[in-house]
């Protein structure tokens, strides 16, 4: 992609999982988004880089692995929107492909993994400046045991996701309810090694069920998700289809 190479400085540094390389190939033969390479059809096909984030740091703080500062993923947006390129919402890509509407010349994802309360303070005051969108997937358990406004690596309450959603630049997504672990059993959303299919989905639906309805309470409705760490089974995204959930996001950590 012409995008990661002509970056000055390599934007990877800043950005979590490397998702620059992975591009969404939309087409208007169906109802359903992959973050993954569809066969090419006869219609158009768009190529969609995606840009995954996560914890967002005041100018001055040092940054870890995984982190940005503020002034950097302003510089981000800054070279993104100069290279032609519009950052889009979940909703524009359903729509487009369904067949009901067209995307931007040069379209591209910007998304923000975990909820930290930075996305509500740092982040969505360079969304509204630049006029762009950006999809927050958010994490039930991290709401409800670790919301904190006083602390870089805070998380947003549910309170704070509500008044994040009321932002026409915010679109939330699902990043499972508790199920962002690596703990020596279960790897995010995998199934464990002895179990059976009838058991995971139970415990995949029941998972992605707690969240939509702790977010429902709230007036937020999700119809995308990412996965935690990138972890993802063949029936997975079956299963949230089910559960009204269209579009899905995973990724690879490599050199993009």
């Amino acid at each position: 992609m012409e995008l990661c190479n002509n970056f000055k400085r390599t934007i990877s540094i800043y950005i979590l999982a490397i998702l620059l390389a992975l591009t969404l190939s939309l087409n208007q033969t169906g109802d359903r988004v992959h973050a993954s390479i569809i066969a090419p059809p006869a219609q158009e096909l768009v190529e969609l880089p995606i840009l995954m984030y996560h914890a967002v740091f005041p100018n001055g703080v040092k940054r870890i692995d995984y982190s940005i500062n503020v002034n950097d993923l302003e510089w981000d947006i800054e070279y993104i929107i100069k290279e032609g390129y519009s950052p889009v919402c979940v909703a524009e890509l359903i729509e487009y492909v369904k067949g009901r509407s067209k995307l931007p010349a040069k379209p591209i994802l910007l998304t923000f993994d975990d909820g930290f309360y930075s996305m509500k303070e740092l982040v969505l005051p360079v969304l509204r400046k630049y006029k762009v969108n950006g999809v927050f997937a958010i994490t039930g358990i991290f709401c409800e045991r670790f919301a904190s406004k006083n602390n870089i690596f805070g998380y947003m309450s549910y309170h704070d996701v509500a008044q994040l959603a009321k932002s026409k630049y915010v679109e939330i997504a699902g990043h499972s309810y508790d199920m962002h672990t690596l703990s020596a059993e279960r790897k995010g959303m995998k199934k464990l090694e002895n179990e059976s299919e009838m058991d995971f989905e139970g415990i995949f639906k029941e998972d992605v069920k707690k969240l939509k309805i702790a977010l429902s309470q709230i007036s937020v409705d999700i119809s995308s998700f990412a996965y935690p760490f990138g972890y993802r089974e063949e029936n997975a995204d079956v299963y949230l289809n089910d559960l009204g959930i269209s579009v899905s996001f995973t990724c690879s950590e490599k050199i993009n």
